[in-house]
């Protein structure tokens, strides 16, 4: 069983109330609409551009990604040489996921984490 440390209740935290952070973020994103116009048919996308968001944590290695690594949750990535958390909240909007991915960043730089939020379209 996992030796529970002050250190790991810390990093803990730190990267729950950066997830509170963020879905706040993505609830509070100004989403333009997409409109999809085909030959037979036309929609409205409230959600805006479909895409995928993520964080980048580097090094992979340090007591954020142990307690990732630990809770199930992101992966290391061989091919960028660092750890993944992938944004799964608010469906295929890619502003809202953005917006999560900015916001978390953003909280976890303050606290001394290497962290960067990425992107792309889908």
């Amino acid at each position: 069983m996992p030796t529970i440390t002050k250190k790991n209740i810390e990093h803990g935290l730190n990267f729950e109330n950066a997830l509170a952070e963020g879905i706040q973020a993505g609830k509070n994103a100004g989403v333009i609409p997409m409109q999809v116009i085909g030959k037979d048919q036309s929609f409205v996308v409230e959600g805006g551009v479909c895409g995928f968001a993520w964080l980048e944590i580097r090094p992979a290695r340090g007591g954020l990604v142990t307690y990732l690594k630990k809770s199930g949750q992101g992966y290391y990535s061989e091919y960028n040489r660092c750890y993944i958390y992938s944004i799964f909240h608010f469906g295929q909007s890619l502003t809202r996921k953005e917006a999560m991915a900015e916001a978390m960043a953003e909280y976890l730089r303050k606290y001394g984490y290497n962290v960067y939020a990425n992107s792309r379209l889908d």
